[in-house]
């Protein structure tokens, strides 16, 4: 095989590798917002009580802590396809203990199987972004970041208002059952994943040492600095939200919680899929720089 041959599969290659990425998370967070609805209303729907759904959404949140310091680490050991496609069995094997056990047992496993999805759908999004220079080619990541973002908001509209949907027509028994399917299905989009080249196993970085340089980089960057900060602002007013709409639902509609969840969380990812695209082509077209416009949209 020549090398303009070789050169020529590599790019088909990074080509398809990257609409499998991007479908594959436009179908985890369409699950994960699919389960966000239906399970921050259920849990209410069997408490009756704030306080348990405080807690099922703060393990929630706990599952994504966890993967946020994990993922890389873990990733670079176990990389490659297979790790993913455990990630979303076990979000599927986790929800289909909602259709064996009886409602009575549910309400007492449902904070692990929160505190499990939220570090499943956290491990598969770390893990697809880490190795996205391992199965994309570097003319086609800013391009593929854009999308992967857009398609996150995709996922959620589509999730937020087919979970409301769901749960006002047919229950929540037929909400658990797709979201298997979507698991399942996302795992299908990854398996056909070949990386470009042969990433090495990385063994001997050592987590103090990594955060000891991050420490350091950020204190010489404070514009970046800065930025983190406000992300963490933003996750934090995130969870406060997540917590309430639930609630908020149940209050405004308590024939139909589900559904005006689902309303009111589509309304949001709306949003987050609008200015995705929006920043695509600020910096694409208009070469506006990063940092300029993130500050931008926080003033």
């Amino acid at each position: 095989m020549t090398d303009a041959q070789q050169d020529g599969e590599l790019i088909a290659r990074s080509a398809r590798n990257s609409w499998l990425i991007i479908t594959a998370r436009f179908i985890s967070d369409f699950g994960a917002f699919l389960n966000m609805v239906a399970l921050s209303t259920y849990v209410f729907l069997l408490s009756q009580s704030v306080l348990h759904v405080s807690i099922f959404l703060a393990c929630r949140v706990t599952g994504g802590i966890i993967a946020s310091a994990v993922g890389v680490p873990f990733f670079r050991r176990f990389h490659g396809r297979l790790s993913l496609v455990i990630f979303d069995l076990i979000r599927a094997a986790l929800l289909a203990l909602l259709l064996v056990l009886p409602p009575s047992a549910q309400l007492y496993i449902l904070p692990f199987i929160a505190l499990g999805i939220g570090l499943g759908n956290s491990m598969f999004a770390i893990g697809l972004n880490s190795q996205l220079p391992w199965w994309v080619d570097e003319s086609r990541r800013v391009a593929t970041n854009a999308w992967l973002t857009s398609a996150s908001a995709t996922g959620a509209v589509t999730g937020s208002l087919v979970s409301g949907l769901l749960l006002a027509a047919s229950g929540y028994q037929l909400v658990f059952a797709t979201n298997i399917v979507t698991y399942l299905l996302a795992g299908l989009c990854i398996m056909p994943l070949r990386f470009l080249g042969h990433p090495a196993v990385e063994k001997d970085k050592q987590p103090r040492k990594e955060w000891r340089n991050l420490v350091t980089g950020l204190r010489t960057a404070p514009l970046l600095a800065g930025m983190l900060l406000v992300t963490m602002a933003d996750t934090l007013g995130s969870a406060a939200h997540n917590v309430g709409f639930p609630v908020l639902s149940e209050l405004l509609t308590p024939a139909s919680a589900g559904k005006t969840m689902g309303l009111l969380l589509a309304v949001w990812a709306g949003g987050k899929f609008a200015g995705a695209r929006m920043a695509n082509y600020l910096l694409l077209q208009r070469g506006i720089r990063t940092e300029r416009l993130f500050f931008a949209v926080w003033r």
